[in-house]
């Protein structure tokens, strides 16, 4: 069963909870703190998440509109951002790309973010700050 998170609602997972398999829209969030995880999960236009302080998104799509916050703390792994889908790295958040392309999105990483590019992903349209990090694996762009 998917769970829709829309107008004003907001899904959390914290120490050892979780959110899979979930479709947050237009005025919807999902926050995830220590210990807890999305999974599977896609944000749409209007939808937000935001992973930190110990928190993983593992497999998230991020369509167009949709934004994905990983900071300080946070993890965020195989994260595929179509056109128009926003990511935000911020100082202590890490993201590890594994989809085969990422092209047209919109990547930022700020200053003390990292962002790995894992094997066979391609990026584009990345923004990057004074002191981030990024790593690109074997066979990755």
């Amino acid at each position: 069963m998917s769970i829709i998170v829309s107008n004003g609602q907001t899904a959390s997972a914290t120490s050892g909870s979780l959110i899979s398999a979930a479709s947050i829209l237009s005025g919807g969030s999902a926050v995830v703190l220590s210990g807890g995880a999305v999974i599977a999960t896609t944000i749409s236009s209007g939808g937000k998440a935001t992973i930190s302080n110990g928190g993983t998104a593992t497999a998230t799509t991020i369509k167009s509109g949709g934004l994905l916050t990983i900071a300080s703390g946070g993890n965020g792994i195989g994260t595929q951002i179509n056109a128009g889908g926003a990511e935000i790295v911020l100082s202590g958040g890490t993201e590890t790309l594994t989809s085969p392309t990422v092209a047209g999105s919109v990547p930022i990483i700020q200053s003390g973010g990292t962002l790995e590019i894992g094997s066979g992903a391609v990026l584009s349209g990345v923004s990057l700050s004074s002191g981030t990090t990024l790593q690109v694996d074997a066979g990755g762009t």
